[in-house]
């Protein structure tokens, strides 16, 4: 996350590149359809009766015998894999809270079911608040850290070493290093703006 830095090229998407080297695409919509056999991008005529734009029928000899994948579908497919990869990054945040597994478990249902709209949100923040990347990067080190303090003295043999108890960091502690770590960056955000933000009148 801190040295990786994210673009807003959607083609660039390893997703997007591995469906595009596995199946056959084309780089133009067919109406709301996933899937298409148009060799040519579709053209459109006003109906007289409705005036609204109606799709053309294909042209003979543009429809192919194989079918492609639509940019909607990239688009969807995109969708689908980021609600999933935040389903799992979730799971060591909880983790860091609770070791409960009903707790992780619904929260995992809610994170499938509200990040999607929430992701937008912090896109924006991320963008607006420029420490609040480097405190999440802190947030998963810590949850790192209280997982391996929690897991790795029980391991402690197989290295030679003498076995130890666990180590479990309150949860109380936890979840104010979390909320303190977010509410410090949002402050140092506001109160450093970037050097190249627009002045604000």
């Amino acid at each position: 996350m801190a040295l990786i830095k994210g673009h807003d090229d959607p083609s660039q998407n390893l997703a997007v590149k591995l469906a595009k080297r596995l199946f056959r695409t084309v780089d133009f919509y067919d109406g709301q359809r996933f899937f298409t056999r148009r060799t040519a991008k579709p053209t459109y005529s006003t109906d007289p009766a409705t005036g609204k734009d109606v799709m053309n029928p294909p042209p003979p000899g543009t429809l192919s015998s194989r079918w492609a994948i639509t940019p909607l579908f990239l688009a969807l497919l995109l969708v689908e894999i980021t609600d999933l990869v935040f389903a799992v990054d979730s799971i060591p945040a909880i983790f860091a809270i609770t070791p409960d597994p009903f707790i992780v478990f619904t929260s995992n249902i809610f994170a499938i079911l509200g990040l999607r709209a929430l992701y937008f949100c912090l896109a924006a923040l991320i963008a607006r608040f420029r420490f609040l990347k480097p405190a999440l990067i802190l947030i998963l080190a810590f949850v790192g850290v209280k997982l391996l303090l929690m897991s790795a003295p029980t391991y402690l043999p197989v290295i030679g070493l003498e076995r130890a108890s666990p180590i479990k960091i309150d949860t109380t502690l936890s979840l104010c290093a979390v909320l303190g770590t977010l509410v410090g960056a949002t402050i140092l955000s506001i109160l450093v703006p970037r050097r190249d933000a627009p002045a604000q009148r």
